[in-house]
């Protein structure tokens, strides 16, 4: 899952609310405020919603744009 907490949250805050939720951390975003996240949870996005992030959307890949930049040699 894509988290997305409030702009200006932490990373520390951010992964909280992800353990909060009882998630873990797949990868952290290009921004404090983002990161991807498993939970085994069927109720995984509501349960972040209540620990303050204000989106929560399936990942279309694994860490996509919203990862850590990296160099493309193809580029």
């Amino acid at each position: 899952m894509v988290v997305i907490a409030p702009p200006g949250t932490s990373q520390i805050r951010t992964l909280a609310m992800v353990a909060g939720a009882q998630g873990a951390l797949v990868a952290p975003g290009r921004f404090a405020n983002i990161a991807i996240a498993t939970s085994p949870r069927a109720d995984f996005a509501a349960a972040l919603r209540r620990e303050g992030v204000w989106f929560v959307f399936a990942s279309p890949r694994l860490a996509g744009c919203l990862g850590a930049a990296k160099e493309d040699p193809a580029l």
